[in-house]
Order: structure tokens, then C-alpha cells, then sequence
């Protein structure tokens, strides 16, 4: 039967294609001051953040039921607060792998399209079923987030990313590290507030791992502040005093 005129025939992988929205941050970010990676501790090295980056996640693809082969996804990215313009992927899911259809701009400044081939694979858990992974293209390694930073997708250290705590300095990460667990029993991530009390359906065993770790992040928290203080003391002493006359 032919179709109406101006009626497109439409790919059989989109009918069941889903897209996947994620919010990424400015790609050009704007340095806070005291935040991470700023002064003289958080410049650690010159590498970029992944947050800097395009992600991939095949968590958030497999959650959505789109890896069995023959189905599709699409993941956009909306790039910056309250911005719904960004770029966008396809992904065709094939038996052992999955096809990357999307578009990069050159150095020259043209977009040109471009189609990557990733390898899947799969281990297993411990209560059954499979977790999938992505195989980077560069190195062959499994990871579960692939990034871009111009020349396709890989992992994250074929990229040179770091995380953005690897900027922090070492109080920083106890303190992220013991709010974290505070936020997790559903309680104020502030020192100051009583540590939270067991969830009804949390094992005590369980919550007592994450009260001693998070109790263990506080010393470590405290420990550097009093080692900076010190040192803070120490050059202080060794300022010249004035004079009376």
C-alpha cells in the first residue's frame, strides 16, 4: 500500500527508541571561590572533572529495559540550570554491542556525524541476573560510564578526567564523606545536629557499619583541622612582633 503523500517511513529501532535526559553543567564552568579546585589546595593537577563532561551511563539504560538488542535510546543532555537545548545521542543495541549515532563538532568548527561501535559485557551478580557494562573502545576495560571530551567516547581515564573530589583536600572528603552518611539516614548533614537515629527498615548491623564510618570520617575531619591550625599557629609564632616604645 503506498503512503500518503509527506508521510515519512519511519526507522523500525525508533518505534521503540526512549530518550534519557540527564542535567549537565555548563561546559565552560565558573570557578567559585573557596569551592573545589580553587587556591593553592584544590589545584591538585590540570586535569578537567567529569562534570565537565558528556556522561554515558549504561545503569540508567539497562533501568529502562533498553538494552536487549534491537531496541534504542536516546540520551540528551540539557547543558546548564533551567536549559532544555543540548546535545543528543542514539544508541542502537545490538547483540554484543551497541551503535553511537550522534554529531561532533570539529576543531574547525563543522559539525560532522559520526558513528562509534561499543562492546558490551556482562558479570555476574550475586543474587542472579547480569550487570551490564560498557567495554571502553580505547583501553578495553569495563566501565559503566563512558565520557567525551572530542574524539568519541571512553572511559574515564582515557579521557584524563578526575572527579572533583580528587580536588578536594583531605578534610573536604571526610566531611563530604560523613554528611553523605548523615543524608543517607534521612537526618541534617550538619555536625552540630544529633547523628540520626536507625531507619525502621534498615538492618542494625547495617546502620552500625555506617555510624562507625561515618564517626571515623569526623575524626579524620577533625584531626586535619587541628594539624591546619597548627600549622597556622605555627607560622603566626613566627611573625616579628612590634615594638613598644
Amino acid at each position: 500500500m503506498r503512503k500518503a503523500r509527506g508521510q515519512q517511513q519511519r526507522s523500525p529501532h525508533l518505534d521503540c527508541a526512549e530518550t534519557i535526559r540527564v542535567r549537565s553543567p555548563d561546559v565552560q564552568r565558573v570557578a567559585t571561590m573557596g569551592g573545589p579546585g580553587s587556591g593553592r589546595f584544590g589545584a591538585r593537577d590540570g586535569r578537567r572533572l567529569t562534570s565537565d563532561s558528556l556522561p554515558l551511563d549504561i545503569r540508567e539504560v539497562h533501568r529502562k529495559g533498553l538494552l536487549a538488542p534491537g531496541r534504542a535510546f536516546a540520551s540528551r543532555w540539557s547543558v546548564g540550570a533551567g536549559k532544555e537545548d543540548g546535545c543528543s545521542i542514539q544508541g542502537l543495541v545490538r547483540t554484543d554491542d551497541v551503535v553511537l549515532l550522534y554529531s561532533q563538532r570539529s576543531a574547525e568548527g563543522e559539525w560532522r556525524a559520526r558513528q562509534d561501535r561499543v562492546c558490551l559485557a556482562h558479570t555476574p551478580c550475586h543474587y542472579g541476573g547480569t550487570r551490564p557494562w560498557w567495554v571502553c573502545p580505547e583501553c578495553g576495560c569495563r566501565a559503566a560510564i563512558l565520557y567525551t571530551v572530542g574524539r568519541g567516547f571512553s572511559c574515564r581515564r582515557c579521557c584524563g578526567l578526575a572527579y572533583e573530589s580528587q580536588r578536594e583536600s583531605a578534610e573536604s572528603r571526610a566531611l563530604s564523606r560523613h554528611q553523605a552518611i548523615r543524608r543517607h539516614l534521612g537526618g541534617s548533614p550538619s555536625l552540630f545536629d544529633a547523628f540520626p537515629i536507625r531507619p525502621k527498615h534498615m538492618r542494625t548491623h547495617t546502620y552500625e557499619q555506617l555510624r562507625r564510618k561515618a564517626l571515623d570520617a569526623e575524626d579524620t575531619f577533625v584531626e586535619c583541622i587541628t594539624r591546619r591550625m597548627a600549622a597556622l599557629k605555627h607560622l603566626t609564632d613566627r611573625l616579628p612582633t612590634k615594638s613598644h616604645w
